[in-house]
């Protein structure tokens, strides 16, 4: 079933006698269901017109409708942007919002709600347009949850100054079991991962970062301000490359693309960024972020698209007639092959044209 939206009677008087008012017709219901707001907010792809925004919201139903604001201030006397969306099952619950219309350069505020329930409140700026002299970027990434608690994430929920966009680098989750990586250190912190397991399902990724995402630390930072996401190895598998990962076995763990198309569906719904185009595979992620005259923020995909395979010493290495290791010739003729690569010609090539545009 779907539940209803959006505004009960009495929220929709208490907005109507604040002076704000939905750009939209709004729904108002008599009696409607709530929904839990269970990971708080959060905002990304930042363009000069807007943003992406972000929430998961669970009800009693499989379907929550949500109806969503930005606004100009903190206290929502402002908006100038709304409308409804849905969280559904089979998005993990959550729901993403592309909101356009805004002005460049610009600080907004937005929230979710369904009925009576009301989500934490969020910010971003949209990128800066025109003559631009500076820009203030916070930049993170390898953030393995069991390894420590996420102070750095706090450190930029924490920040006076406005920061125009958060840019994570990859390795926004970890895939490890209790027994690998981090095991030790996640035990004695009390901070162990779930699933238990090294994730392999859809289901095992959508637990992993849903365990991620409910920490506190890291919530502040997402409603802090938006987020540029390129993802490393981690968010699929160790030292993942197009045909594979050095940690995957498909005899146990089943063919690698399934596997990494579960990953990046997980990737998709939990993190606040613009769905690929239609016809596009999931895993080809690049994009151009630019800040006026200033500066283009070029991400690129390198790990998934176009990297080979990554040759190994120990597997790899050439030896001479006695049967040395001769790594001179391991380096000329194995780590110095011209067909090795990190990004594949395709992705060379957008690049190319990216940084002469």
């Amino acid at each position: 079933m779907t539940q209803n939206l959006c505004l009960s009677r009495r929220g929709a008087l208490a907005f109507m006698t604040g002076g704000a008012a939905l750009a939209g017709p709004a729904v108002v219901r008599s009696s409607v269901d709530q929904a839990r707001f269970t990971h708080g907010v959060a905002a990304g792809d930042p363009m000069q017109d807007g943003f992406v925004i972000w929430t998961r919201a669970v009800g009693a139903g499989t379907t929550v409708g949500l109806c969503w604001e930005a606004g100009e201030d903190a206290d929502f006397t402002r908006i100038v942007q709304s409308g409804t969306v849905q969280a559904t099952a089979a998005r993990d619950h959550t729901a993403k919002v592309d909101v356009t219309g805004l002005r460049a350069g610009r600080e907004y505020f937005y929230r979710f709600h369904s009925a009576d329930a009301v989500s934490p409140v969020g910010r971003a700026r949209t990128l800066p347009g025109g003559d631009v002299e500076r820009a203030r970027l916070a930049v993170v990434s390898c953030s393995h949850y069991g390894f420590g608690y996420f102070n750095a994430y706090r450190a930029i929920a924490d920040l006076e100054e406005p920061v125009d966009a958060v840019v994570h680098l990859g390795d926004y989750i970890y895939e490890y079991g209790v027994d690998g990586y981090g095991g030790p250190e996640s035990r004695a912190l009390g901070r162990e991962h779930d699933p238990a397991h090294e994730i392999v399902t859809l289901d095992d990724y959508r637990r992993r970062f849903a365990q991620y995402r409910a920490d506190p630390d890291l919530q502040a930072a997402h409603a802090r301000a938006a987020f540029i996401t390129v993802w490393d190895d981690h968010e699929t598998a160790n030292n993942s490359w197009l045909g594979g990962s050095s940690a995957h076995d498909e005899d146990t763990e089943g063919p690698w693309d399934r596997r990494r198309d579960a990953a990046i569906q997980a990737y998709f719904e939990w993190l606040p960024m613009r769905d690929p185009p239609p016809g596009r595979p999931a895993h080809v992620l690049n994009r151009v972020y630019d800040f006026g005259d200033l500066l283009s923020l070029i991400a690129v995909e390198t790990r998934l698209t176009g990297r080979t395979k990554a040759p190994s010493a120990s597997r790899d290495m050439i030896f001479d007639a006695e049967g040395r290791p001769d790594p001179d010739r391991f380096e000329a003729e194995v780590l110095n092959r011209p067909e090795r690569s990190m990004m594949g010609v395709a992705q060379e090539a957008w690049l190319e044209s990216a940084l002469t545009a």
